[in-house]
């Protein structure tokens, strides 16, 4: 067992290590997203390592007692940091997240200072004279310290679903499984090392699931991209509604106004879309000033639907004037009798003859 569990502690360095060299190397993600990510691997790594030394100090005689208490404390305070470092990872540059986690920093820092605490004093571990480790009774913060992270790190993941309108949420959740099954099964039974197999390959497929989200996602507006609507449209097997938008004279808010007005603009009509349509479909920039909304459910609401999106936008463009109006085509398709490149066809046409209109109605 001993070889066995060293050799897993090992792979889970190697691995750690080399996800390390992947996201330094790489240019998907920001460079704060590369550095929290970083440190992510780093602190399971500085856990994983913590534990095998505690491991291999057991009942190791008096001489070890101060390096054997030092090290458990470091393992009991890294454990508690990796859902709150995934979570910062997900929510990284807002400010509301910015808030969250120093209040989190804080929290951490607290039980970090209790588990050191617990060198001298014995408050949530004690390692008696013959360097043998064992629960005392602050235990319990510590085990309210990790679910608290788990918890923490499970509603970020809810919130920042909701942001990418579902995005790999199946990924997510086997991450999720994955953790659970690991740290249970050790619960059960200590013998059982497991821990440092399941949060490795956890971390390292936090990591495929984030990257896949940037993907798939347009930087400016949040709304998925023209990836993600190619795959969506090309692969689609059921009965959809169709809608395509586009931004009435864009070019003009560019040359009038800067780009910085433009970018706004386009930001704002893609708030207006996902406050209107994010419940009932997935949401999408095709191109520079063209959107899409494909609906799967709740068809019959598409008119409803339509109207709280231009009504929002009429709303915005009376504290903003320069806000152009948007044009918008529809087209229902059912994989049984049309041909999805037809149904896009047609609801561009229907775009045009609606942005015809508009602009007619404005000489």
């Amino acid at each position: 067992m001993s070889a066995y569990y060293t050799m897993t502690i090992v792979l889970c360095l190697l691995s750690m290590l080399i996800m390390m060299l992947v996201v330094w190397s790489g240019d998907a993600i920001s460079s704060l997203v590369r550095h929290r990510f970083i440190i992510l691997f780093g602190v399971v790594a500085l856990a994983a390592v913590a534990e095998w030394g505690g491991v291999q100090l057991e009942g190791t005689g008096s001489s070890t007692v101060l390096v054997h208490g030092l090290i458990k404390a470091t393992e009991l305070s890294c454990v508690p940091m990796l859902g709150p470092l995934a979570a910062g990872i997900l929510g990284s540059g807002t400010k509301a997240s910015k808030a969250r986690m120093r209040a989190v920093c804080l929290a951490l820092a607290a039980n970090a200072a209790l588990e050191f605490l617990s060198v001298p004093f014995g408050l949530t571990f004690v390692v008696d004279a013959q360097s043998v480790y064992s629960h005392a009774g602050f235990y319990w913060v510590y085990e309210l310290a990790c679910l608290a992270s788990m918890a923490y790190l499970v509603v970020a993941s809810a919130k920042v679903s909701t942001m990418y309108q579902g995005c790999d949420n199946n990924l997510l959740l086997f991450i999720m499984v994955l953790i659970l099954v690991g740290l249970g099964a050790q619960t059960l039974d200590s013998s059982v090392r497991v821990d440092w197999i399941c949060l490795p390959m956890a971390a390292m497929l936090f990591y495929i699931y984030y990257v896949n989200i940037i993907l798939e996602t347009d930087s400016l507006t949040m709304l998925l991209n023209r990836r993600s609507y190619d795959s969506t449209i090309t692969q689609t097997d059921e009965p959809l509604a169709l809608l395509i938008f586009d931004v009435d004279n864009f070019k003009r808010i560019n040359d009038d106004y800067g780009h910085a007005v433009g970018d706004d603009c386009l930001r704002q009509v893609g708030s207006l879309l996902r406050g209107a349509y994010a419940e009932h479909g997935r949401c999408y920039r095709i191109g520079g000033d063209e959107f899409c909304v494909v609906m799967r459910h709740d068809l019959d609401k598409v008119d409803a639907l339509s109207s709280t999106f231009f009504n929002s936008l009429t709303d915005v463009r009376k504290d903003k004037d320069w806000m152009p109006w948007v044009s918008m085509g529809k087209c229902d398709y059912d994989p049984a009798t049309d041909d999805i490149a037809t149904v896009i066809e047609q609801a561009d046409r229907m775009m045009y003859r609606f942005k015809a209109r508009y602009n007619e109605s404005l000489r």
